[in-house]
């Protein structure tokens, strides 16, 4: 199963294809990239557990390329997913 992406990351918006790799759920979705091809693969990982009354999620990402390439996408994700988290908290805060 296939999967298109679109979104931003900061201020670069990207399109993307991902592909199953592997899914159980509700607890692990693992999913690779297949578009674009070059110059670099990615891997997510989706893990779920439940945790008391909530669910513990955890998002892991590998980067595989050339190494500039990998590093400033590495610097990427990290500062959106830092973003996200620090959106996430402030609408929780107001609800």
């Amino acid at each position: 199963t296939r999967v298109s992406i679109r979104g931003r990351l900061g201020r670069i918006p990207f399109r993307a294809t991902s592909e199953v790799v592997h899914w159980d759920p509700p607890r692990l979705g693992v999913f690779r990239s297949v578009k674009p091809a070059r110059p670099m693969h990615m891997r997510a990982t989706h893990e779920l557990a439940s945790d008391g009354d909530g669910t513990d999620y955890r998002w892991s990402i590998e980067i595989d390329g050339p190494w500039p390439l990998v590093v400033f996408t590495a610097r990427l994700w990290h500062q959106a997913m830092e973003d996200q988290a620090a959106a996430l908290a402030a609408y929780l805060e107001r609800e």
